[in-house]
This record gives C-alpha cells, sequence and structure tokens, in this order.
C-alpha cells in the first residue's frame, strides 16, 4: 500500500506532531485544508482531513477521537 494521498488535494506541507485517537501522528497544511496521517502506508493507517476548519481544530478534533477495536 503507498502513502495515501490528502483528499483534499493543493500542495502538502509538513506542520508537525499531532495524535489522532491516542495515536501519533503527523499534522499536515494543505493548499485548502489540514490533514493528520497515522502510520501512512501500513495495513493500520488513518486520516482525518478537514476543510473550513482550523489546525488546532482539526488537531482538537482528531485527539479526542478514540480508536474502537473490531470485535
Amino acid at each position: 500500500m503507498n502513502d495515501i494521498r490528502g483528499l483534499l488535494g493543493g500542495h502538502r506541507s509538513h506542520v508537525g506532531p499531532a495524535s489522532f485517537g491516542g495515536l501519533s501522528g503527523s499534522l499536515y497544511s494543505l493548499g485548502d485544508g489540514t490533514e493528520i496521517q497515522v502510520n501512512p502506508g501500513t495495513a493500520h493507517t488513518y486520516q482525518i482531513d478537514g476543510s473550513d476548519v482550523g489546525p488546532t481544530t482539526l488537531v482538537n478534533i482528531a485527539a479526542a477521537l478514540r480508536i474502537v477495536p473490531r470485535s
């Protein structure tokens, strides 16, 4: 599996670390939004994209999420 690309498109630049449901990830600034990725290119990849929402808001939303394992 290749690294997933931002769903929002545009230029992508790494901003810094960010949490996603308790997992460590990376925050990216996109031309028209913000994205957080965890474990890109693996079987357990998580991604959240946001448009019309600032990076701080997206980071807070992603950090509050909980990963629920399959039963």
